[in-house]
């Protein structure tokens, strides 16, 4: 099936191009390769349960706890990027459904008709609301695919660290071609805002990129972080900091 453009294209397009630079028919061909409408229904743990269904490519419906609710104003179909599907933030205070557009669960429970979602320009991978922080990313190499993470602050935009994999528009582009990685799965931020796990599960061996990160210090979180610890025990460990 040809794949159908149901989200605003072109202002992703000028968005990536404006912020990185972008070769134009690259940063296209690449956006456009990835996108399909999904009408698929999803259930996410919210309240008694819901179940979400695209009625059209920008509308959803949201159905639980004896509720309808219709949500509208996507700017992407849900779905309809397979590495970003719908999905709660890590701390399950939003309902992330697609790769730009999002909603507050509370908001949802409390809908007895329509709600507009909000949404962002860039690929959402997480929202945390105790800190006020949105985790992003956007393509920086078309060719390979390459992705420059940004962790910011929801009201001021302002970003909130500067370290390997994140975008820094103070570093030439040159240098971060050398630190983007390849998008497999969203990324998320721990449920208390300390941490951030850009590329999908937190993983402290130094294996992985761009890795986990500790907000505090700005710092790369590892086995000597954690008290030289190996194994099943930092395993265990890493991901207990997101819990």
């Amino acid at each position: 099936m040809e794949a159908k453009l149901d989200f605003p294209i072109e202002k992703h397009i000028q968005h990536v191009l404006k912020k990185y630079s972008l070769n134009s028919l690259a940063c296209i061909a690449f956006i456009a390769s990835g996108i399909a409408y999904a009408d698929d229904s999803y259930q996410l743990p919210i309240s008694s349960g819901y179940t979400f269904t695209a009625a059209s490519s920008n509308t959803v419906m949201a159905t639980g706890a004896g509720k309808k609710c219709t949500i509208t104003n996507l700017t992407a179909s849900m779905g309809s990027d397979p590495r970003l599907p719908p999905r709660l933030s890590n701390d399950g205070e939003y309902v992330i459904l697609s790769e730009h557009d999002y909603i507050d669960k509370n908001k949802l429970i409390s809908c007895t008709n329509k709600i507009k979602v909000e949404s962002i320009k860039s690929f959402l991978f997480d929202i945390n609301k105790s800190k006020g922080l949105v985790l992003s990313a956007d393509i920086y190499s078309a060719t390979p695919d390459g992705y420059l993470a940004e962790l910011y602050d929801i009201k001021t935009k302002k970003d909130v660290i500067q370290a390997k994999g994140f975008f820094d528009k103070k570093t030439p582009a040159k240098k971060q071609l050398e630190n983007v990685f390849s998008l497999t799965d969203n990324g998320i931020i721990s449920k208390d805002g300390k941490y951030v796990s850009i590329n999908g599960d937190p993983d402290c061996t130094g294996d992985s990129y761009p890795g986990v990160y500790n907000l505090k210090t700005k710092k790369l979180v590892n086995r000597t972080t954690l008290g030289g610890l190996d194994g099943d025990a930092l395993d265990a460990t890493c991901k207990k900091l997101f819990e």
